[in-house]
């Protein structure tokens, strides 16, 4: 028991003066510990900081909001105001006023009537139990009232266009898989014959007025237009007025090749020459005109 211990001690003091003995340290800059440690941006950024920053004063859309939000406050005498506390509950179960019935639903009502009366029938819709079990009219006739009037139209069209242009337009299944033309040369004509003189009228009219017309856009990015008769003004979203602004539609008379009256055969299918009141100056067009023309003058 004693020899053991001995020779356990001994052999605990061999180990320990060998692992005293093994030194090992890895090569100068192949670790990261061996480099000094350095400073966060916080402590030392390598930008400037603390420097003088200009004030320009209160940015012009959020005067042009606060200048619209006193306006609106002023015409509705009420104070706008903001909080980050929970807003009360919204109204509920109140009262709600018995207006009749709509008028379009009104409407609907009386021509389904008339309807009803003139084909002596009566329109009755199925049941979901009919629609599910099937009980419901099916292959019942359906009259053929001839070919739509708006087919008809385009067909009609179609024809006159291809007289006039001694070519039959012939449309293939080869033809639509072949992709379009694309980045072909375009010729200049200069500049549109409507531009020109929209530019001429403008100018002459600057020239009556000794005014120019140098419209600004607001802070929505629409342009400003004074409104005719009146000292308030419009917002447009484009200074060029485009067909669907002034809500111009084909003439009914005329294919959409144009008109041509000389081809024409037979009498009139539609009144002519006949006698027109004159109900004074039109208030929108010329009237509205000229008083746009006054305010602008003053």
């Amino acid at each position: 028991m004693f020899k053991s211990q001995v020779a356990g001690a001994v052999t605990l003091a061999l180990l320990t003066n060998e692992v005293k003995a093994v030194k090992y340290r890895p090569p100068a800059g192949s670790n990261p510990w061996h480099k000094s440690a350095s400073l966060g941006e916080l402590v030392d950024p390598k930008y400037p900081i603390n420097y003088f920053v200009p004030n320009f004063g209160v940015d012009r859309e959020i005067k042009w909001s606060n200048d619209n939000l006193a306006e609106a406050e002023k015409k509705v005498g009420k104070k706008m105001t903001a909080s980050f506390k929970k807003p009360p509950s919204h109204p509920m179960d109140y009262k709600v006023p018995d207006f009749g019935q709509d008028s379009d639903i009104r409407v609907s009502l009386g021509n389904l009537n008339d309807a009803e009366r003139a084909l002596n029938h009566k329109w009755v819709l199925p049941t979901k139990a009919q629609i599910k079990a099937g009980e419901y009219p099916m292959n019942y006739p359906v009259p053929n009232f001839g070919q739509d009037k708006d087919i008809k139209t385009s067909f009609e069209n179609l024809n006159q266009a291809e007289k006039q242009l001694k070519r039959k337009w012939i449309v293939t299944p080869e033809m639509l898989k072949k992709k379009p033309p694309t980045d072909y040369k375009v010729p200049n004509f200069g500049v549109d014959h409507d531009i020109l003189e929209t530019k001429f009228n403008l100018e002459n009219a600057e020239k009556a007025l000794g005014h120019k017309f140098s419209p600004v856009k607001d802070a929505d990015g629409n342009w400003v237009i004074p409104a005719p008769g009146s000292n308030q003004v419009q917002s447009f979203k484009s200074l060029v007025q485009t067909d669907a602004d002034i809500k111009v539609e084909s003439d009914p008379v005329c294919s959409s090749a144009g008109c041509n009256y000389a081809s024409e055969k037979g009498p009139a299918s539609h009144p002519m020459d006949y006698f027109v009141p004159n109900f004074g100056r039109d208030k929108d067009q010329v009237l509205g005109t000229w008083a746009s023309i006054d305010w602008a003058q003053k």
